[in-house]
């Protein structure tokens, strides 16, 4: 390691400021088997440059591949693609530490803090796992926001974040350039922050005679080309896509085929395919696994090989999605909003209280994937 690199890249999480002479990742643990990514300082203006370039061009064609495999719309699910480069922290995460209890965690601030964003982190809003974070600091109470109509999503609850209506938000999307840029206009700075990995998933009527669809397949669906399922190897029966919705906009505006239900939310999309012979629809693992009114597909590679997004316990393939093997792995985030104030602070706890041994083994027993391994 040269002597101008103050900081290093996980390949595995994506998070970039590990210290140069450390063999695990701060975040997720995971050993550096080969020499880490290394993340110049700013005396070294062109590497940084570079390592920039590199990771916003490869997170850009995660995101051409999202918007090309469903209508524009934000949907609380990541581009599909490698997990390391689904985001790049635009600051360095000061005050992000791993502890081993949420007992552990400084700073916790007193107060109410509402918070909001992605559907897909639904199951960290349980009263189970609330009430550890009340067990461990009964002072530091949160309470989940949405919209007066409609409901919030990574986009609205990020926005909120920009705004000051909420302390911090969970974000299943990435932060975007324009907002990022809308923060820095406002004289502070968002952060994204993983906490956790996920997976998008299919899912269809459990009487269906389908069990795979490939990547390209599930994107045709989508956009209204392949309109029966007879065209996939299934019966001949007219496929019923539903997509959630929360934006209000029309999807056929947006590039969706003219068979495209929206529905409110993800539980109304599983109540639609349960109820409907060609139903289909998408979401994320943790929100569907374990569910017997829907069957969820595997996704079918190049080379033919099944890939089932969840294991044979019923829960989020876990291997598959670290490795990548499944190729629709998501990362889920906090975004915070660094200025010094006291919801700054609140998120920061928060964050750690997630990534603290406690934290993670909570958003396992959530059904979610630990950046750690246990």
């Amino acid at each position: 390691m040269t002597s101008n690199l103050s900081r290093v890249a996980c390949r595995n999480c994506g998070y970039e400021y590990n210290a140069p002479d450390q063999l695990r990742c701060e975040i997720c643990n995971n050993p550096f088997k080969a020499r880490p990514v290394p993340i110049a300082d700013a005396r070294s203006p062109i590497t940084l440059g570079v390592s920039l370039a590199v990771a916003l061009a490869v997170a850009g064609g995660g995101y051409w591949l999202w918007k090309q495999l469903s209508p524009a719309v934000d949907t609380g699910i990541l581009p599909a693609g490698p997990i390391a480069a689904a985001s790049l922290n635009r600051t360095p995460p000061n005050g992000v530490q791993i502890y081993p209890t949420m007992g552990d965690v400084p700073g916790v601030p007193e107060g109410l803090f509402t918070y909001g964003g992605s559907r897909p982190l639904a199951p960290l809003r349980s009263q189970v796992a609330l009430a550890q974070f009340q067990k461990a600091y009964p002072k530091f109470r949160l309470r989940y926001t949405e919209p007066v109509s409609g409901s919030g999503d990574s986009n609205w609850g990020t926005e909120k974040v920009l705004s000051g209506e909420l302390a911090f938000a969970q974000a299943s999307m990435p932060v975007t350039d324009a907002q990022y840029a809308r923060a820095q206009n406002h004289g502070f700075v968002l952060q994204q922050i993983p906490i956790a990995y996920d997976a998008r998933v299919y899912f269809v009527h459990p009487a269906l005679g389908i069990d795979s669809l490939s990547v390209e397949q599930a994107r045709a669906i989508f956009r209204g080309t392949i309109t029966n399922w007879k065209q996939v190897g299934g019966p001949d029966l007219a496929i019923r896509p539903f997509f959630p919705s929360y934006s209000g906009k029309s999807l056929k505006a947006q590039g969706a085929g003219t068979n495209m239900q929206p529905v409110r939310d993800f539980t109304a999309a599983i109540r639609k395919v349960a109820t409907t012979p060609g139903g289909i629809s998408q979401s994320t693992a943790a929100l569907v696994a374990g569910q017997k009114s829907v069957r969820l597909l595997a996704i079918r590679t190049t080379s033919g090989e099944r890939i089932s997004p969840v294991g044979p316990d019923g829960k989020v393939n876990a291997a598959a999605v670290r490795d990548g093997t499944y190729p629709l792995a998501l990362r889920q985030f906090v975004v915070i909003r660094r200025d010094g104030q006291l919801d700054e602070q609140a998120g920061l706890a928060y964050v750690n209280l997630l990534l603290c041994d406690e934290g993670q083994k909570l958003i396992q027993q959530a059904g979610l994937v630990p950046l750690r391994v246990f």
